[in-house]
């Protein structure tokens, strides 16, 4: 079994639903969000439902371009990237 004494434990069906909620406990107003693009449009939606700004990030063959994300957003708070590269398919090294 699992020891639920020294931890909380939050189980979800999909990823919608605990992406809005990191959204929003981890963000401020304003506060700069990078996204791979592509990106899935509710992930859009909901950072900026919770007050970011986002700014896409290129993906190659390997995925998420590093170098474009440290020159676009030094400053980003909060990254949301996916093993598995929706829609492209790329499927990160």
């Amino acid at each position: 079994g699992i020891d639920c004494t020294s931890e909380q434990i939050m189980i979800f069906s999909g990823c919608k639903e605990p992406l809005m909620l990191a959204a929003k406990l981890l963000l401020n107003t304003n506060d700069l969000a990078a996204v791979e693009d592509p990106c899935y449009e509710d992930v859009l939606s909901y950072l900026h439902i919770a007050g970011a700004r986002t700014t896409d990030i290129q993906v190659d063959d390997q995925g998420l371009l590093t170098e474009e994300l440290f020159d676009k957003a030094p400053d980003c708070r909060f990254l949301y990237l996916s093993p598995l590269q929706d829609p492209s398919g790329v499927i990160l090294s």
